[in-house]
């Protein structure tokens, strides 16, 4: 999966649920998104290595994320850079249609 689904669910467990919980409720929390049972640790784990959240003897502390501008790709750099100057953003949907 693509690292932002991780963190919006990392954001919606966070204000639903809060900073800290056991394992367990944060593996039901996915059911609201229909995610099978069998996903539902790898989504942890994956999550857990992105460092948004650590693992602790079945309990979840769940960490805050920032973003850094080095770490992004270039595309989204330029479209910032465009966007700054004044240029005209095409949206996905504009693409497509």
């Amino acid at each position: 999966m693509k690292p932002i689904i991780y963190l919006y669910f990392h954001s919606k467990i966070l204000a639903w649920k809060g900073k800290e919980m056991r394992e367990k409720e944060f593996i039901s929390c996915f059911f609201q998104w229909r995610i099978p049972k069998t996903l539902r640790y790898v989504i942890m784990k994956e999550m857990e290595k992105m460092g948004l959240l650590k693992n602790n003897k079945k309990i979840v502390y769940m960490n805050n994320y920032y973003f850094d501008e080095d770490k992004m790709t270039k595309d989204i750099l330029l479209k910032d850079i465009d966007t700054r100057k004044g240029k005209s953003y095409t949206s996905y949907d504009k693409l497509c249609n």
